[in-house]
């Protein structure tokens, strides 16, 4: 069984104890590394690159914007299917510069990633009345095959797991909705050719602060004990 056919099972409430193959170590690493590449060093890289040449800040905001684009664009060709997040990502770029021209103003393109992670909050807090939460769907791709299925049977089994799931993932919808609100302010405090790496380095204090959150959180509720040495979270009731 393929890793999507399983991912549909989740999402429709399915539970699967059949193993799936695991991408390797170095195909993580590569992906991990294009995130990077595209999303964070090309498009700070060319747009203080071109700031430094003398170029206008709407030449340099546009120029930024075509690795992210390129990259989705690219994944949307390899795997031959649309992909959500990258179309939304596509749209909001489009969007974003095209509020721009007709207002005349830089700022409305720099405040775009706002909406990004506005949608990105709103959704993640959408999947607690979905058949599985956010951080659910997040560790499934990237856990080993037995820890996948002791996952599902935490998920089946254990209220507690089930709360301990449902509360990391209204921390992170509210991490991205607190973050929406500081992209907005800053790109309409700051000085214009701060704000991207403002922006930057806000995304990655964000995400490692939500992982630190989720580390500690899921160690002292016992879930990563549960998940990862099979221990009991002491509830779990087996379904006939």
């Amino acid at each position: 069984m393929t890793q999507s056919q399983v991912t549909s099972r989740i999402a429709h409430d399915e539970p699967d104890n059949t193993r799936v193959d695991e991408p390797s170590t170095g195909a993580r690493i590569a992906a991990i590394g294009a995130m990077l590449f595209f999303d964070i060093i090309a498009p700070l890289g060319l747009f203080y690159g071109l700031r430094a040449a003398g170029v206008s800040i709407w030449v340099a905001l546009l120029a930024g914007s075509v690795p992210p684009a390129a990259h989705y664009a690219w994944q949307f060709a390899r795997n031959r299917r649309v992909d959500g997040l990258g179309l939304f990502m596509i749209s909001a770029i489009l969007l974003g510069t095209l509020a721009s021209f007709l207002t005349g103003d830089p700022r409305l393109l720099l405040a775009k990633d706002a909406w990004i992670t506005l949608i990105a909050g709103v959704w993640i807090c959408g999947t607690l009345f979905a058949a599985r939460p956010f951080l659910y769907r997040l560790m499934v791709p990237i856990m080993p095959n037995k820890h996948v299925v002791r996952l599902e049977e935490l998920w089946r089994d254990s209220p507690k797991a089930r709360r301990v799931l449902r509360t990391m993932t209204w921390v992170w919808g509210l991490g991205f909705l607190l973050d929406s609100v500081a992209r907005v302010v800053v790109a309409y405090t700051l000085d214009l050719d701060a704000v991207p790496v403002v922006n930057t380095v806000l995304i990655v204090v964000l995400i490692f602060a939500l992982q630190a959150y989720s580390q500690l959180h899921g160690k002292f509720s016992g879930f990563f004990a549960a998940l990862k040495k099979g221990e009991p979270m002491g509830d779990e009731v087996r379904s006939a």
